[in-house]
């Protein structure tokens, strides 16, 4: 160990040990990169994604087994030894930017892997499923409608009905009282 490490407690690590781990870091962000480049951005990283270099190296999510990169001086393009890599990086992260990422005043041009074909067929389709609900609907109102005006016409012919029943009752006791038998004198 050497004095310095001795003094402030921290474990002495060799040269070769941190650079394994950075490339190993800069390996992870590469491959997962490139696979959403090519299968499509899940949506739920949309907010996530780094824009720049620097935010790259600070980027941390265990989820995805991504951890942060200590030294800028490690994340460069100019690195003698994973400087292409972190080139390519820097590609993949405007690639999928410029795919997945809302810009100012516009919409994102692709959302998860969907093709404009698709994204035009589903807007379709939702169109379609809205016009028929709103049929539904303007349906459904006018069977109501005619569901409460039927019932107030029952209610009135019910109402009628006994009037004229009970105005038949009293019509009938008139005619058996007129039709009483009468003694012969």
């Amino acid at each position: 160990m050497s004095e310095v490490s001795k003094l402030i407690g921290a474990p002495d690590r060799s040269l070769a040990d941190r650079r394994g781990r950075v490339v190993d870091r800069v390996q992870r962000r590469l491959e997962l990169l490139r696979g959403w480049n090519v299968e499509g951005m899940p949506a739920a990283y949309l907010d996530k994604l780094p824009t720049s270099l620097r935010e790259v190296a600070k980027w941390e999510d265990r989820e995805l087994g991504i951890w942060p990169i200590a030294s800028p001086n490690d994340f460069t393009t100019r690195h003698r030894t994973w400087g292409k890599s972190v080139l390519e990086i820097e590609t993949l992260i405007s690639q999928i930017a410029s795919k997945y990422i809302r810009k100012p005043g516009g919409r994102p041009n692709n959302v998860a892997g969907t093709t404009s074909k698709e994204v035009k067929i589903l807007l379709r389709q939702l169109e379609d499923a809205v016009s028929r609900w709103h049929t539904e609907r303007e349906s459904s109102a006018a069977a109501r409608e005619k569901c409460v005006s039927a019932e107030g016409r029952v209610a009135r012919l019910m109402r009628d009905s006994s009037e004229k029943d009970a105005l038949i009752s009293e019509l009938r006791k008139r005619i058996m009282s007129l039709e009483a038998p009468r003694s012969i004198r």
